[in-house]
């Protein structure tokens, strides 16, 4: 079967990051104007607990949520690594690519931020890995950087997504949206 692990693991985060409880519209009290935290959460002007609660069920929620992933984001800048999250972003619309020039276009631009030695972006990835993809970009697929990512994700889900559950950011998230659930 051709399913490689990434799309296994979105498979699965599809199933275990959805809300229990189906809503076209989340209740005004649970809710909390995002623009008092100052981020930009660009798909959902609103996050209710519940979605940030559920951040901490798995890594895989907080990338399956749009607000989860600018809010991880934010804690990554403050750790001056939010380069993973751009590079495992933009290996995801690689992913969905369908014009193959499309696809040779943007693998060349993930190289130069990412993975180049020369970039300021570089993500930190293992020397083979490395040299796979440069013995693979005259003609790159949409996969080409599917080890790289999933090292990028390993180091995210070990290393930084810990941090963030126990960060003021995070915390402080919580704490807001609690006290704003318990005052109406």
């Amino acid at each position: 079967d051709g399913e490689t692990e990434a799309q296994r693991r979105e498979s699965r985060t599809q199933v275990s990051c959805a809300s229990p409880i189906p809503s076209r519209t989340p209740p005004p009290r649970l809710c909390l104007e995002v623009t008092s935290l100052s981020l930009a959460l660009s798909s959902s002007p609103r996050l209710t607990l519940e979605e940030a609660s559920s951040w901490k069920r798995s890594f895989d929620c907080v990338l399956a949520s749009p607000a989860g992933r600018s809010v991880f984001v934010e804690f990554l800048r403050t750790e001056h690594s939010d380069e993973n999250m751009a590079f495992w972003l933009a290996c995801e619309e690689l992913k969905r690519e369908q014009s193959q020039e499309q696809v040779c276009e943007k693998a060349k631009k993930i190289y130069l931020d990412y993975i180049s030695i020369l970039s300021p972006k570089e993500v930190s990835i293992d020397a083979t890995v490395r040299e796979s993809i440069n013995s693979s970009l005259a003609r790159p697929s949409t996969h080409i950087f599917n080890e790289a990512q999933a090292q990028v994700y390993a180091l995210m889900h070990r290393d930084s997504y810990p941090r963030f559950l126990s960060s003021p950011l995070y915390k402080s998230l919580e704490q807001r949206l609690s006290a704003l659930t318990c005052d109406t």
